[in-house]
């Protein structure tokens, strides 16, 4: 669970904060720059733009469905388990005075 939680604030930090943007930023200037000394200024910011979207896209809809997936198992394991302790503890009490009351009735 704490890594879910550290997983969970590192990506609403890297929104938060710009980092995701500055990183794809980053990555789509390393890819376009070459292109700017080459073609025109437009072609330029059209490529950075489509690449940023892209990169954007991609990065969120990877993080979400691995937040997904964490969430997921993690809540199935809570629940799981939860249930497991109360059934097994409805079970116990309901064994013991079946128990108890037998015993008072003289049946064992």
């Amino acid at each position: 669970m704490p890594l879910l939680l550290s997983v969970t604030n590192l990506y609403s930090k890297a929104f938060s904060d710009g980092l995701l943007a500055e990183i794809i930023n980053r990555i789509t200037h390393w890819a376009v720059f070459p292109v700017a000394h080459q073609k025109s200024a437009a072609l330029s910011a059209a490529l950075s733009a489509a690449l940023s979207a892209a990169l954007s896209a991609a990065l969120s809809a990877a993080l979400s469905a691995a937040l997904s997936a964490a969430l997921s198992a993690a809540l199935s394991a809570a629940l799981s388990a939860a249930l497991s302790a109360a059934l097994s503890a409805a079970l116990f009490a309901a064994l013991s005075a079946a128990l108890f009351a037998a015993l008072l009735c003289g049946i064992i």
